[in-house]
């Protein structure tokens, strides 16, 4: 399945975003807060467009993530954009928040894959997310992401 399953959990197509207030670690940071929830809707964009430069302008060079039981680096990601083996109708993040830490954060949320796959395996589900965004050189970009799928109840 690799990292694209967690591209899938950070972000929403298409407007169905909904997110829950921010909370930040000292300070007010809402600037910066809504600044790094734009940045998980326009990289799960380049992720459905399979836009290489836009996944090199949002991953760190170091970025890494854990999907389930599956690990993958900012390499297999583009990789992963280049041979176009994923699909999805829609993605509905929910419950979004973000802790800022001077130059570092972290986004965690849900989100919501209707009819998804990943190289002809259905990955729809619901997952929950946790990415660390850090500033480097003014921009913001994520170093490590991980998501797991909630299991049914």
């Amino acid at each position: 399945m690799t990292r694209l399953i967690l591209l899938f959990c950070m972000f929403s197509v298409a407007g169905l975003m909904t997110s829950a207030p921010s909370h930040s670690a000292s300070g007010d940071n809402s600037g910066i807060e809504q600044k790094l929830m734009q940045n998980e809707r326009d990289w799960a964009q380049a992720t459905l467009k399979k836009d290489s430069d836009g996944l090199n302008r949002f991953e760190a060079d170091e970025y890494v993530y854990n999907i389930d039981s599956m690990t993958g680096t900012k390499k297999d990601d583009l990789a992963d954009a280049k041979s176009g083996n994923l699909m999805a109708d829609s993605i509905d993040e929910t419950a979004m928040t973000v802790h800022v830490f001077g130059d570092a954060a972290v986004v965690t949320g849900k989100a919501i894959l209707k009819n998804a796959k990943y190289k002809d395996k259905d990955i729809s589900g619901t997952y929950l997310f946790t990415d660390t965004w850090v500033r480097k050189g003014g921009h913001w970009q994520v170093v490590a992401s991980h998501a797991s799928k909630m299991q049914s109840m």
